[in-house]
């Protein structure tokens, strides 16, 4: 059933499905994930949620019980959760089940730290780190096969493979506001679960007619350019960013530890 003196340590770790990640932050779900990620590893699957259980519950995830209720209602509004009405039993579906209950077809999974469901924010720069650098994968195996160089052996995303990532990029994905993409970005950096790179490059115009360069700046897709006291043009293209986090493809995902 359930350890309910079982406390979190730097090795315990769950892989979170990637698309549950972009579920979550479309949907505004993180707190109700935040709860289900901890129940799905403090138990087996079944569990009663006794004074005990309901006491460390809300201490780790530093909520109010009435809190936890609510946000356990909304897991079991989307049966990712479940109940037995006789015994008061609650049943927590697997990974497997939600990707079916949602209709989820990615199999790729991102390592979540447990220490790292701490807080709200924390969790949503983690989904943010997933999102990016799985498409930076997939950009690249796909480039990769256009060009006759993919491999089946390499289709699981690894860590430090860049992408064009600016708050309007994750806007397209999550169809969340720019300003709030950029708060996403931001989490996600200030926890350390991706890396940065600015990306602007030098630029030399053939002709200095301004008519002439902002047709170039069209071209290129509009592109901020600043110009230094020399009349240097640099381009200035969204940030260069990588995922931190490990990926694995796999059938079944459970919690483990290192």
């Amino acid at each position: 059933m359930i350890d309910h003196q079982r406390d979190a340590t730097k090795s315990d770790y769950l892989w979170v499905p990637v698309e549950l990640c972009e579920f979550t932050l479309k949907n505004n779900f993180t707190r109700q994930l935040r709860l289900y990620l901890y129940l799905n590893w403090v138990s087996s699957g079944l569990l009663r949620m006794d004074t005990e259980l309901r006491t460390s519950s809300s201490s780790a995830l530093d909520i109010s019980v009435r809190t936890m209720y609510r946000n356990l209602k909304g897991l079991m509004k989307r049966n990712w959760v479940g109940q037995n009405p006789a015994t008061k039993t609650y049943f927590i579906r697997g990974f497997e089940n939600v990707r079916a209950i949602e209709g989820f077809r990615s199999r790729s999974a991102a390592k979540l730290y447990i220490t790292n469901l701490q807080d709200t924010k924390t969790l949503q720069g983690f989904c943010t780190a997933a999102i990016v650098g799985n498409r930076a994968f997939r950009r690249k195996w796909e480039e990769g096969r256009l060009n006759g160089k993919s491999d089946v052996h390499t289709r699981t995303p690894s860590s430090h493979q860049f992408i064009e990532c600016s708050a309007s990029y994750l806007n397209m994905i999550l169809s969340l506001s720019i300003p709030t993409c950029h708060r996403l970005k931001q989490r996600a950096l200030a926890n350390g679960f991706i890396h940065l790179k600015k990306n602007e490059a030098p630029i030399e115009y053939r002709s200095s007619n301004i008519w002439e360069i902002n047709k170039y700046r069209k071209a290129m897709g509009h592109y901020f350019i600043k110009v230094n006291r020399s009349g240097v043009h640099t381009e200035v293209r969204p940030d260069l960013v990588s995922s931190n986090l490990k990926y694995k493809t796999r059938k079944n995902i459970r919690p483990q530890s290192d």
